[in-house]
């Protein structure tokens, strides 16, 4: 896909060792080898190391670059001193852990300390004072510290402490290492010897102006004016390529995360453990209000389960989202466009699950179709709360604020879905046409009563069941549970609830500033 990928392995096998295009082996930072993993070991051979018959190449490589470095093959540690300064430390690493210097400005020294004077003319720069001179310094100061220098001295005259080494250079570095491997005889030094820097470096040099002269050519026209330049191309992919292998990328993430095992046995124990609780529901008059309570009850749950699954959704991707987003890997509606497309089909697997055995133990309507009817509702539904949920994560990546918003709009919005309160407030009426309960509790109730209730003298429709009447319509069924809209309109405000918030979250998403994608 026009993409290049670098990465470091350790110990591969050597199947996967030649899978590479190209490898390059590093020793203390030095280029060893640079290309093709089979023209490594003729490399090897040719410097008559050659790799034993069906022994692995990555590891041949380890066992001339690898060296114990318990074993000095200089054995110039054999014949240093074990004295050690206080204050310095062993001689001979002076120059490597003490770069600084020590002096002291005029009028700092105590006039009422004799032995202030010990710091005139001392000094330690880049390791170069005498033994016998950081000793007398080291005990001078011990000294003027214990008996005779006050604290605040102390401190004036350890302010004076300067860096006077300079880092040094990372190319100087690697000379120096080269430099260090001339008269060693190691295998590991016979490598990086004979490695020719200078004709790497050119090689290096040359692919690099290629490639400059190529994009050159590619962003000027050939044809008419030279200064007319071309647009760039931002992606080296089709949007097409893109959603399909992010499609695929979140269709293997979701299927393990959302169908666990304890998902599925939580969906189905939920299932069965309701369809007993509202177990055969008779037809009558009195089963009314429990036929509309089994319905609230099942949306409302699903409904809060896609709103709270949905709003980690954006969080926890955040680092991958803007790090990818950052390097032009895909186009944004790609990636949100597959990441909500593929949660959905399993998202609904358990809603559908819990709906088929509680549906049917509960009784509510014999009918198939109706059954097909509300488990749309349902699904339509849950899908709308996980609206809420992507919205709400994609504005605020934060996990215990989003969580905190999440639960006063979804309280809100449930307490406003029709089944607890039948007469609101005017100015705080327009909740219940965003809410996703509303609709899809009056779609719902509107399909399961579709046929008249039979009167049983309980009085819960008393007001209808007059005269002798022995039924009641379904009309004044729905009239009594105070059910608003057709179940076209509710349907119209479910879909339109599942596609405004997603809609928002992208946008969301595509405004965050670049602050907060670092």
């Amino acid at each position: 896909h026009g993409k290049t990928v670098i990465t470091s392995i350790h110990q591969p096998s050597s199947a996967v060792f030649h899978k590479f295009d190209n490898v390059l082996f590093l020793a203390d930072g030095c280029v060893v080898y640079y290309g093709s993993p089979s023209h490594s070991l003729d490399y090897c051979k040719r410097l008559g190391m050659k790799c034993p018959a069906g022994y692995n190449a990555a590891d041949h490589w380890m066992d001339l670059l690898v060296e114990d470095s318990a074993i000095d093959d200089d054995g110039a540690n054999d014949n240093q001193s074990s004295e050690r300064d206080p204050l310095v430390g062993n001689e001979s690493n002076a120059n490597a852990n003490f770069p600084i210097k020590l002096v002291e400005q005029a009028g700092d020294a105590d006039e009422t300390s004799p032995s202030s004077n010990s710091f005139n003319g001392s000094a330690i720069m880049d390791g170069s004072a005498k033994k016998e001179d950081t000793n007398s310094l080291g005990r001078n100061l011990n000294s003027s510290m214990v008996g005779r220098m006050s604290i605040k001295n102390v401190l004036r005259k350890m302010s004076t402490i300067t860096t006077v080494n300079k880092p040094m250079h990372l190319l100087e570095e690697t000379k120096r290492k080269r430099d260090e491997y001339l008269t060693k005889k190691t295998s590991k030094a016979i490598l990086i010897n004979n490695w020719n820097v200078d004709a790497f470096a050119e090689e290096m040099e040359e692919g690099r102006n290629n490639e400059s002269l190529s994009l050159s050519a590619s962003m000027h026209s050939k044809e008419g004016d030279d200064d007319v330049e071309q647009p760039v191309q931002k992606f080296n992919t089709s949007w097409a390529t893109q959603f399909h292998v992010l499609l695929h990328r979140s269709l293997k993430n979701s299927r393990s995360a959302i169908l666990t095992t304890i998902n599925i046995t939580k969906s189905l124990c939920l299932g069965t453990l309701t369809g007993m609780l509202w177990f055969q529901i008779k037809n009558t008059e009195a089963t009314v209000p429990d036929k509309g309570s089994f319905l609230f009850f099942s949306l409302t749950y699903w409904i809060f389960d896609g709103i709270f699954s949905a709003i980690f959704t954006f969080p926890m991707e955040r680092t991958i989202i803007f790090k990818e987003r950052a390097s032009g890997s895909y186009h944004l509606s790609a990636y949100f466009l597959s990441k909500t497309l593929s949660e959905m089909p399993t998202r609904l697997v358990l809603p559908t699950m819990f709906w088929t055995i509680a549906y049917w133990m509960s009784g509510v309507n014999p009918s198939f179709y109706v059954f097909l009817e509300t488990l749309g509702c349902l699904l339509l539904a849950v899908l709308a709360g996980e609206s809420y949920g992507l919205l709400c994560g994609a504005l605020v990546m934060d996990f215990e604020k989003a969580m905190t918003i999440m639960v006063v709009i979804s309280l809100t919005a449930m307490a406003a879905g029709g089944y607890y309160i039948k007469n609101i407030p005017t100015f705080i009426g327009w909740i219940k046409f965003i809410s996703p309960f509303k609709p899809g509790y009056e779609a719902a109730q509107a399909l399961v009563f579709d046929r008249e209730v039979p009167c049983d003298g309980s009085g819960i429709l008393a007001g209808y069941c007059l005269d002798g009447a022995e039924t009641v319509s379904f009309d004044n069924v729905l009239k009594f549970l105070g059910s608003e809209g057709s179940i076209g309109f509710n349907i119209g405000i479910l879909v339109a609830l599942m596609i405004v918030p997603r809609y928002l979250a992208f946008l969301a998403l595509k405004n965050k500033r670049g602050a907060e994608r670092s």
